[in-house]
């Protein structure tokens, strides 16, 4: 090692940087460090494994201060930089060959032990020093045992200069004696905590000094706290930046009277600022003046103070608006009435029940109109002075009757009220269709049975039992060669594209499926296969599991059903003597299912062991599951 000595005096310092400096031939990459040759401490003894790999490592060039390089070419060099040190040999190596002939240093951390001063290490046959012979930063000790630490910093020049310093933990103080910008450093004591009203004259006040007058009630330009004196007090304004205190007593409003300023007013003079006569009803009208009205029967609406102008307003002849608001009624009863207004009393409003209103319009219209009387008829229609008329049997001939559509006929429907039958087409004959329901033309059976009109080919024709004469098309294809085929036959197969991994123990974990192969008659939705109809169903799972745990008491394999559940136990233990990878579980059983159960797959990991098994896609040869209808 070779460069200028440096010596931290008297600083509680345990780390040291080492350079060391080589010569490159242009394929080696790794150096010794001489550390053990060259160093010899005053107390202890060189350490290999004392070396800092961890912290920052370099290497610079011993000439120019700057990074050295594989190659003079800047396109194509690489920057040479400390791969790794070995603590137990002291190797360094570097992440490429310095060039042949180039001097260079390489920059390490050692950790020192034994003593707590650098200078009982201190020798000048080793430097502890940076690139530029200065330390920027360094981290410092917890301090001895009589909490003191002390750090000299001496400084060539009178530059300005910048200390930052970090104390670490909790509930520390800093005491620095300097005279490093002193302006800018607050110490406890710079603090005035005086309260007087104005500035202080140390650098700094404290927020609730400043501001505040030195009285016990420290709130100038306040509301201030005195001015409460009991509860219930109310603050009001008596001028120009003055306040008042009001206290309201039991039943005691705050009020303006006609002079004053706000105060406290009784019951008594709060209505008389209302205007509002002692015992009046707000939600009663006929008490809001205590005279004269009665409740009841009296349906005048008579003219009293505080009531008369708002009802003249409100009801003025011509304009009675108001009375758009009120509900509707229909058909009236006798007991309703109808409110209108007198002509012959000021138009004053009146009501009449709906009996008189109804006597009235009889009376009324009887001077205009003469009384219908019925005429006596005789004949084929006779009448008599009520009205009733009668046809006589046998009366009503073909010309007597309405004109209606070619080809219609006349029937009775289940009420027995004549009805017609709609007009058929050619070859179509009239068919009962049974009693409470009228004939209809209908295309002629055929000798009993009537063909399906149209049909596919290769088809089983199926028998109509709701008309027991008919045949009908169906899906059953039966080719020439006696292949039956029946594409509305409900059959499904789905497959997992995602593994499923992790089932939690001791729960029904349900198999979810990402992909259909086939669904035919669309039952397959959820993970789930809803039987269409009653019938017997082949249903079969294939699963591909991962991760089976030796420790999992047993795993349950499930096909469950809305009727019935079969299951398939298998122990790990019985089979392995250690976790294990891919296996493949199956199985299947003809179930019987009616119309809307269920069939679904779970599996079931019982007790103890890891939540790890997985069920796989297996890209095709995963796990499936599938059914059709068997009968």
């Amino acid at each position: 090692m070779a460069g200028s000595t440096f010596r931290f005096g008297h600083v509680d310092l345990r780390r040291l940087v080492f350079r060391e400096t080589f010569t490159g031939d242009g394929s080696a990459t790794t150096f010794q460090l001489a550390g053990p040759d060259n160093a010899t401490f005053a107390i202890g003894a060189w350490a290999s494994a004392n070396i800092q790999s961890a912290l920052p490592a370099h290497v610079t060039n011993a000439t120019t201060k700057k990074p050295i390089y594989d190659s003079l070419i800047p396109i194509s060099r690489n920057r040479i930089g400390v791969s790794s040190i070995s603590a137990a040999t002291g190797i360094a190596t570097l992440n490429y060959a310095p060039r042949n002939g180039v001097l260079f240093y390489i920059f390490y951390w050692y950790e020192l032990s034994g003593r707590a001063y650098i200078e009982d290490y201190y020798r000048e046959d080793f430097v502890a020093s940076m690139e530029s012979d200065t330390l920027s930063e360094f981290n410092l000790p917890d301090t001895n045992s009589s909490n003191l630490l002390t750090l000299i910093w001496n400084e060539d020049d009178t530059a300005d200069r910048t200390l930052n310093i970090l104390v670490g933990g909790a509930d520390r103080s800093l005491t620095i004696d300097e005279n490093i910008q002193a302006s800018l450093i607050i110490n406890q004591g710079d603090v005035d905590d005086t309260p007087v009203e104005g500035v202080t004259t140390a650098p700094v006040s404290s927020g609730w000094a400043y501001g505040h007058v030195a009285a016990a009630d420290p709130h100038a330009g306040y509301v201030k706290e005195s001015e409460f004196t009991a509860a219930d007090t109310v603050l009001v304004g008596t001028g120009v930046s003055t306040l008042g205190a009001v206290t309201l007593a039991a039943s005691q409003f705050l009020a303006k009277k006609a002079a004053g300023v706000a105060t406290n007013v009784t019951a008594t003079e709060a209505r008389a600022i209302l205007n509002v006569e002692d015992g009046a009803e707000v939600n009663n009208i006929s008490d809001i003046n205590a005279t004269d009205l009665t409740d009841g029967g009296d349906t005048t609406l008579h003219d009293h103070d505080g009531i008369s102008e708002n009802t003249g307003a409100r009801h003025t002849q011509g304009t009675d608006v108001a009375l758009g608001a009120v509900g509707t009624k229909n058909p009236p009863v006798d007991e309703d009435k109808a409110i209108y207004r007198d002509s012959t009393a000021s138009d004053a409003l009146v009501t009449s029940t709906w009996t008189q209103v109804k006597a009235f319009l009889k009376t009324y219209f009887d001077g205009l109109y003469n009384l219908y009387v019925h005429p006596n008829h005789s004949g084929n229609v006779t009448s008599v002075a009520d009205g009733a008329t009668t046809i006589a049997a046998k009366a009503v001939t073909v010309a007597m009757l309405a004109d209606g559509t070619d080809g219609q006929l006349i029937t009775w429907d289940a009420d027995g009220v004549a009805a017609t039958v709609a007009v058929g087409t050619a070859t179509h004959v009239l068919t009962s269709n049974g009693a409470g329901v009228a004939p209809t033309f209908q295309a002629a059976t055929g000798g009993g049975i009537a063909d399906p009109g149209a049909s596919t080919d290769h088809a089983l024709l199926r028998w109509n039992g709701a008309t027991g004469d008919a045949v009908q098309d169906s899906t059953i294809i039966v080719d020439d060669s006696g292949r039956m085929t029946n594409p509305s036959q409900p059959a499904f197969l789905v497959y997992k594209s995602a593994d499923q991994n992790n089932l939690p123990l001791n729960t029904e974990n349900t198999i979810i499926w990402q992909n259909e192969v086939y669904d035919q008659g669309s039952n397959f939705a959820s993970n789930t296969f809803t039987a269409p109809i009653d019938g017997r169903y082949s249903l079969s799972f294939v699963l591909k599991v991962n991760q089976i745990d030796l420790d999992t008491s047993y795993y349950v394999f499930r096909l469950v059903t809305s009727n019935r559940t079969i299951s398939y136990l298998f122990f790990p233990a019985a089979v392995y003597t250690t976790d294990t990878g891919d296996s493949i579980f199956m199985g299947g059983f003809p179930f019987d299912m009616d119309a809307s159960d269920t069939a679904y797959v779970v599996i079931f990991p019982h007790n103890s062991g890891v939540a790890q098994l997985d069920v796989q896609e297996g890209g095709g040869q995963g796990s499936y599951f599938g059914g059709f209808l068997i009968c």
